[in-house]
C-alpha cells in the first residue's frame, strides 16, 4: 500500500508520521463495516482493558448502526481465568 501525504506542519518526527498515518487508515479501515467482534483474552485482562478503548475507536469511526459483539476467548483455560464471566456479561449488556 502506497500512502502520499501532503507536506504536513504538524510532522516534525517519524512518531508524529506514524500517527498521521494511523489516522488515516483508521478511517478507511471502518469504511462499509457493518458489524464487529470484539475478542478478549480470558485469561488476560489487560486484553479485557482494551475492550473500553476498541469500543470507543468503533464508535467514532464506523456506521452507528454497526453490529457489535463482545466474545472472551479461550474459555478452554477456565483455570486461568483473569476476567470473570459475570464481569463480561455486565459489560456487554451496557
Amino acid at each position: 500500500m502506497l500512502f502520499v501525504l501532503p507536506n504536513h506542519q504538524g510532522v516534525r518526527t517519524p512518531k508524529d508520521l506514524v500517527v498521521l498515518l494511523s489516522v488515516c487508515v483508521v478511517g478507511r479501515y471502518y469504511r462499509g463495516a457493518v458489524g464487529a467482534l470484539l475478542v478478549y483474552d480470558i485469561a488476560k485482562h489487560l486484553t479485557y482493558e482494551n475492550v473500553e478503548r476498541w469500543l470507543r475507536e468503533l464508535r467514532d469511526h464506523a456506521d452507528s448502526n454497526i453490529v457489535i459483539m463482545l466474545v472472551g476467548n479461550k474459555s478452554d483455560l477456565r483455570h486461568l481465568r483473569a476476567v470473570p464471566t459475570d464481569e463480561g456479561r455486565t459489560y456487554a449488556g451496557r
